[in-house]
């Protein structure tokens, strides 16, 4: 739903657009590349992948908790199993 809200606002509105997700495989980046590729065919639009590395672990483990833990996909899961 995240990628064709992505292609309608580009088609309709912007020329710019960022889609945050955790696409952590090859196979993963491919398809969200495939699917970008049939929704905006008509398009001249440039795929970019930014990779952001974070090996504070502290840092991790505090995002994990603050956004994963509270997101509402996690709401009926206990603490640790969210984690």
């Amino acid at each position: 739903m995240a990628l064709k809200d992505l292609s309608d606002y580009l088609k309709v509105n912007g020329e710019v657009a960022i889609y945050d997700g955790t696409n952590t495989t090859k196979s993963r980046r491919a398809a969200v590349s495939t699917q970008l590729k049939q929704m905006l065919y008509e398009y001249k639009y440039c795929l970019i992948w930014l990779e952001i590395i974070c090996d504070d672990e502290d840092l991790v483990n505090t995002n994990i908790i603050r956004a994963k833990v509270n997101n509402p996909d996690f709401i009926d899961k206990e603490q640790h199993i969210a984690i």
